[in-house]
């Protein structure tokens, strides 16, 4: 199994063109770690980048104040980039909270760095990872505003659900907070969606979770042009 594990962080790092014997340097100097639900994982500059092998982290910008925007919901086989420039302001705090039983596989930061000093595509690909929450976040803030809400949150659901299902899942858990921090888009709005979509029986809910019955009837209620737009920030 760790094998297997291993092999999908390789193909992740192969398709963004970081050399292989980088990336056999990155994977013979790792850490395991597993969360159990509600547990957070202590951010320092230790770490260099996390592989979720399985489960989910809440990214979350929280502000001394107790404000708090919940940035990116990552799944399982998706690279974790932290964000350090936050730690430039000091009211601010990224946390990284697991929404389920979660594995991770850290890479320290310092074999991290030093190899993006050797490999230029290894820096590309950490830079912008490192980027990505806060890029898709503000995407669908825009998005919301230009072609209305309920098309945004459809396309959330649908480019989720889409990911989880090539990984044999159709269970998001997250709360209606969380879901309206990361899309910017009211606990009203979302109420509304989730109960027409719910009478149509494309999704189930519960406390703290969604599940996806029918992912081709969610996908043919999108714009597939907002789906395209939407859909590069999930590439693993």
């Amino acid at each position: 199994m760790k094998q297997l594990k291993i092999k999908k962080i390789e193909k992740t790092l192969a398709y963004a063109g970081v050399e292989q014997e980088i990336i056999s340097a990155l994977n013979g100097n790792v850490l395991k770690r597993t969360l159990k639900k509600g547990e957070l994982f202590p951010l320092d500059k230790s770490v260099g980048m996390l592989f979720i092998d399985d489960g989910f982290i809440k990214e979350s910008l929280v502000r001394k104040s107790g404000d708090f925007v919940t940035m990116f919901i990552w799944s399982d086989h998706q690279i974790l980039v932290p964000n350090y420039t936050w730690y430039d302001f000091e009211d601010v705090e990224i946390l990284y909270e697991a929404l389920c039983d979660t594995e991770l596989t850290i890479y320290p930061q310092k074999s991290v760095y030093q190899l993006c000093s050797s490999s230029m595509a290894l820096f590309d690909f950490f830079i912008n990872r490192s980027q990505m929450s806060l890029s898709a976040t503000r995407e669908f803030w825009v998005v919301a505003n230009k072609v209305g809400k309920h098309d945004t949150l459809l396309i959330y659901l649908t480019v989720t659900f889409s990911v989880l299902s090539h990984k044999g899942k159709n269970t998001l858990p997250i709360s209606m907070a969380d879901l309206s921090s990361v899309t910017g888009c009211s606990r009203q709005h979302w109420s509304k969606l989730l109960g027409e979509l719910r009478d149509q029986q494309i999704i189930e809910t519960s406390y703290g979770s969604i599940t996806c019955l029918d992912i081709k009837k969610l996908t043919n209620m999108c714009d597939p042009d907002l789906l395209v737009i939407f859909a590069r920030y999930f590439q693993e």
